[in-house]
């Protein structure tokens, strides 16, 4: 099967984790890993944002359509973000959520290979001032987009997660 495939067949949505810190050098390992992801003309317009303080945490989780109830008890949330002032064109904005949701997936697929617990929330907010709270509060550029958030951590110990079901791969071919 090939050891990627079975990491990404083995990856879970991890909501549950150990209270231990994350490292900086890990840190840099995940951000080396989705700075490695293709991306559109080779933009690399993806950013991350690390959040350790439960005050901060809590606020993302509040402000956030996912991740109730848990996000906050992750050691670490990345805010994912996207540097909108490198695609030029209007039609070309869509292209920002492209890169970096393949650059979260590079991200997500090193936390598993170390042993980290990852879940991805989407960042569909309802009210458009929850996101200039959030940019006031962390002083984040207004050139930047919020993409998505990620909480990680240690999955806590003894606890299984069921693996997701899946369709059959028939239903994902059009056409061989």
């Amino acid at each position: 099967m090939g050891k990627t495939l079975e990491l990404i067949k083995t990856r879970r949505s991890i909501r549950e984790w150990e209270a231990t810190t994350i490292d900086r050098a890990i840190l840099e390992s995940l951000v080396t890993a989705a700075m490695w992801a293709p991306s559109s003309c080779n933009r690399q317009s993806t950013k991350f944002f690390f959040v350790s303080d439960m005050k901060d945490k809590q606020l993302l989780e509040e402000v956030s359509t996912g991740g109730k109830g848990f996000a906050h008890l992750a050691p670490v949330i990345a805010i994912l973000l996207s540097d909108l002032s490198i695609y030029n064109l209007p039609y070309e904005r869509n292209l920002s959520y492209i890169d970096a949701a393949l650059a979260a997936q590079n991200f997500m697929l090193q936390a598993a290979d170390l042993g980290l617990g990852t879940c991805y929330l989407n960042w569909a907010l309802p009210q458009p001032e929850d996101d200039i709270i959030l940019y006031n509060h962390f002083n984040l550029p207004e050139h930047m987009v919020i993409v998505g958030l990620i909480p990680l951590g240690y999955p806590k110990k003894d606890k299984e997660v069921p693996v997701s079901e899946r369709k059959p791969l028939e239903e994902f071919v059009l056409k061989w």
